[in-house]
């Protein structure tokens, strides 16, 4: 390949990976073609993209956007995978697809500016996603401020059934 082409494909990878804050790379070897196209079409779903990568290109170009931390798992046929619904969500679908497609294996990555190892991403996949937590700790926040507002609340139910009480009895008696 010429030094313009690899430039050229440098500079695209450079292009593609410029805003991206969190990616992993996958070691792709020995997948089939049918394997390949199942896998794309799942990581698409989940909003997570894939490329298969040239080394060298990858390198430069990681090295150039500010993610040269994931350049060490970039050995033999490599993929990445980046996108996702957060961190958590392209380490489960990375980490799901890994186990669905034997011969592909999470080497590792970088998410936020912090290396991750394959092992990290492993455990990564298992917590919940970024929103099923948020709404865990808006409930712990929701779940005493519904107990004041019943406190709050239940003088002025109770003031309320006393006058209905009352307006029954005066209708039965009057």
């Amino acid at each position: 390949m010429s030094k313009l082409m690899k430039r050229l494909m440098t500079e695209e990878l450079a292009q593609q990976f410029k805003d991206v804050d969190r990616l992993l790379v996958l070691g792709y070897q020995g997948i089939s073609a049918q394997d390949s196209k199942e896998l794309r079409r799942e990581l698409k779903e989940r909003g997570v993209e894939i490329r298969v990568i040239k080394n060298s290109a990858a390198r430069l170009a990681f090295e150039k956007v500010g993610l040269g931390s994931a350049v060490p798992f970039i050995e033999g046929p490599s993929a990445v995978v980046w996108g996702g619904a957060g961190v958590i969500g392209l380490a489960r679908a990375a980490w799901e697809c890994a186990r669905k497609y034997e011969p592909l294996n999470i080497r590792g990555g970088v998410a936020e500016d912090v290396l991750v190892t394959a092992e990290e991403v492993s455990g990564l996949a298992w917590y919940e996603s970024d929103q099923a937590l948020l709404a865990q700790v808006i409930s712990c926040f929701e779940a005493p401020v519904r107990t004041i507002v019943g406190l709050f609340d239940a003088p002025t139910v109770q003031m309320v059934r006393l006058v209905a009480a009352i307006a029954d009895k005066d209708e039965k008696s009057g």
